[in-house]
C-alpha cells in the first residue's frame, strides 16, 4: 500500500513541478524578471510540500482519460486465480523497496544536517569584522535593503567563497582575500549577500533540499531545485544593479571571484558565484533585462493559481472512459454488408396489406440506432392493425433490443455481486492468514504435547502423576467463497443477404 502511494506521489509531484516549469518559462517569455521566475519555482515547491496532505484530505475527482476497460470475464481459470491466497514474496519485495527508499531519504537529510554542522564549525573558527568602516557599511546596506534582523559578518581563513545562511539569525561568511578588496568590491559583495538575507533565500533553499530528499527518485525535483537556485542568484544580481552598481564593474568583480573559486561541497548555503551558471549570469548582468521585483498582484494571482493546480494534482484520479461491452456469446460480429442491409431494412417503410386503412407514423430522425428504428416500425405496425405485414427482421430486432436491455440490467446486478464477492475474497484472505498463524501455534502446541507425553511415559506405571495431557485441537481451514456467474448475452438476429 505504501509503495503504491509513493509512486502516486512521485507522479503527481513530477506533474506539478512540470506545470511550475512551464509557468516559469511563460514568465520569462513574457518579460518577467528573475525574482518573478524564482517566486514561480517557490510556489511549485510549496505545492509539492502540500501534496501529501491534500491528497489525504480532498475527495477523489475521477477523470475519464484511461482507455476503456474490457468486461470482466469469469472463466474457471480467472476465478481460481482470484480465490488463490496472495503469496508473501510480493509483500517482501515491496517492504524491501520501502526500506531502501526511506533509507536513501534519511541519508540525504543526514547529508544536509552534516553540511550545516560543518558550516557552523567554519563559522566558529572565523573572526568578526574589526574595522568600524566595514561595520558601518554593513549597517547602511542592511538599512537600505530593509533588513530588520541583526546580521553577523565574519571572515574565515579557509578556502571558501562569500556565502550567507540563516533565516532568523542571518550570517555572512567572507574569505580572507577580502583584505585585497577595494570599496566597490566590498559594496557589491555585501549587497549580493544581504540580498539573499532580505529575500530569505536560505529558508527557500533548505526547504527545496528537504523536498528533494523526500522525492529523491523524481528527477524533475532535482532539476527544479537547480533552476530555483539559479534564479536566486539572478534575482540578487538584479537587486545589486538596481541599487546603483555599474553592470560592467559588477561583471568584472564576478569574474575575479570566479578566478579564485573553490567548491564548497560541504554546505548548502547561498554563495555569490558558481562556475556552472557564470556565463548566464554575466549575460544577464550586462544585458537589457527586466529587474523589477514581483508585485502584490503577481503574488496573489500566482498563489491562487498554484493552490488550484496543487488541489487538482492531489484530487484527480484517472479512470477508464467507458466499460467495453463483451461481444454476444456464440455469435460473430456482423459484416459491413450485413450492417448496410440491416440499416436499409430498418429505415425502409414496411409493405402493408391494406395501405388505405393503415396509418403508420413517420420514423423520427432522432432514433439512436437501427435497432430502435426497427422496434418503432414493429410497434407502429401493431398499433395500425396490420400485424400480418410486419417484417420479420423488425420483429427480430425489436425482440433483440428488449433482450439486450434485460441483459444490461442483469449485467449491472452481476457487477454488484462481483464487488461483494471481491469483498468476501479479501475477508477470506485475512482468515487464511489467521489460519496460518493458528497452524503455527498448533504446531508449537503439538511439540509441547509430545514433550509432555514423553515425560509421562518415562514415569513408572504406578506413579499417580502419570497422567497424559490433553492433545491440542487443530484449526479449521476457512472455505473459499464462490464466484458469481456472468449472464449470457442475447444473440443478435442475422439478416439474409440478397443476391
Amino acid at each position: 500500500m505504501i509503495a503504491g502511494s509513493l509512486v502516486e506521489l512521485l507522479i503527481r509531484s513530477a506533474a506539478l513541478l512540470a506545470i511550475a516549469w512551464t509557468a516559469a518559462e511563460a514568465v520569462r517569455r513574457s518579460g518577467g524578471s528573475a525574482a518573478m521566475r524564482h517566486l514561480t519555482w517557490m510556489l511549485g515547491f510549496a505545492g509539492v510540500a502540500m501534496l501529501p496532505l491534500l491528497a489525504a484530505v480532498l475527495p477523489a475527482l475521477p477523470l475519464p482519460i484511461l482507455p476503456p476497460v474490457p468486461a470482466i470475464s469469469t472463466s474457471p481459470a480467472e476465478v481460481a486465480l482470484v480465490a488463490t491466497p496472495i503469496e508473501d514474496s510480493g509483500a517482501s519485495a515491496a517492504s524491501l523497496l520501502q526500506i531502501v527508499y526511506f533509507g536513501v531519504m534519511l541519508g540525504l537529510v543526514a547529508r544536509l544536517a552534516t553540511g550545516r554542522f560543518l558550516l557552523r564549525r567554519i563559522w566558529k573558527r572565523g573572526r568578526p569584522l574589526g574595522k568600524p568602516r566595514q561595520l558601518k557599511l554593513v549597517a547602511q546596506l542592511a538599512s537600505a535593503l530593509g533588513v530588520r534582523r541583526p546580521v553577523e559578518v565574519r571572515i574565515s581563513d579557509e578556502a571558501i567563497i562569500p556565502m550567507t545562511w540563516g533565516t532568523f539569525r542571518p550570517r555572512i561568511l567572507l574569505p580572507a582575500t577580502t583584505v585585497d578588496w577595494n570599496a566597490e568590491q566590498w559594496r557589491v559583495v555585501l549587497l549580493h549577500e544581504l540580498g539573499h538575507v532580505t529575500r530569505r533565500d536560505s529558508a527557500g533553499r533548505t526547504a527545496a533540499a528537504v523536498i528533494c530528499a523526500f522525492y529523491w527518485l523524481n528527477p524533475v525535483a532535482w532539476i527544479a531545485a537547480d533552476r530555483m537556485r539559479r534564479e536566486q542568484e539572478h534575482a540578487c544580481d538584479d537587486l545589486v544593479l538596481s541599487h546603483g552598481a555599474e553592470a560592467t564593474v559588477y561583471a568584472r568583480n564576478l569574474l575575479v571571484a570566479a578566478r579564485s573559486f573553490h567548491s564548497c561541497g560541504r554546505c548548502l548555503a547561498p554563495a555569490m558565484i558558481g562556475k556552472s551558471d557564470l556565463e548566464s549570469r554575466l549575460i544577464a548582468i550586462v544585458g537589457d533585462v527586466p529587474r523589477r521585483r514581483p508585485g502584490g498582484s503577481f503574488v496573489t494571482v500566482g498563489a491562487a493559481i498554484g493552490l488550484v493546480m496543487v488541489s487538482l494534482a492531489a484530487a484527480v484520479l484517472p479512470v477508464a472512459s467507458t466499460i467495453a461491452e463483451p461481444p454476444p456469446v456464440g455469435h460473430a460480429p456482423p459484416s459491413p454488408a450485413n450492417l448496410v442491409q440491416a440499416e436499409q431494412i430498418a429505415v425502409s417503410p414496411p409493405v402493408l396489406a391494406k395501405p388505405a386503412q393503415a396509418s403508420v407514423q413517420p420514423i423520427p430522425q432522432s432514433m439512436p440506432s437501427r435497432f430502435a428504428r426497427s422496434a418503432f416500425l414493429a410497434e407502429a405496425a401493431v398499433q395500425s392493425g396490420t400485424q400480418q405485414a410486419i417484417p420479420q427482421e423488425a420483429v427480430d430486432l425489436a425482440n433483440y433490443d428488449a433482450a439486450l436491455r434485460s441483459y444490461h440490467a442483469r449485467l449491472a446486478d452481476y457487477h454488484a455481486q462481483l464487488a461483494e464477492y471481491r469483498s468476501r475474497v479479501a475477508d477470506y484472505r485475512q482468515r487464511v492468514e489467521e489460519y496460518e498463524r493458528a497452524k503455527d501455534r498448533y504446531r508449537a502446541e503439538v511439540a509441547e504435547y509430545d514433550r509432555l507425553v514423553a515425560i509421562v511415559r518415562a514415569m513408572p506405571r504406578g506413579d499417580p502423576n502419570r497422567i497424559f495431557p490433553v492433545a491440542p485441537v487443530a484449526p479449521v481451514a476457512p472455505v473459499a467463497p464462490v464466484a458469481p456467474v456472468a449472464p449470457v448475452a442475447p444473440v443478435a438476429p442475422v439478416h439474409p443477404t440478397t443476391a
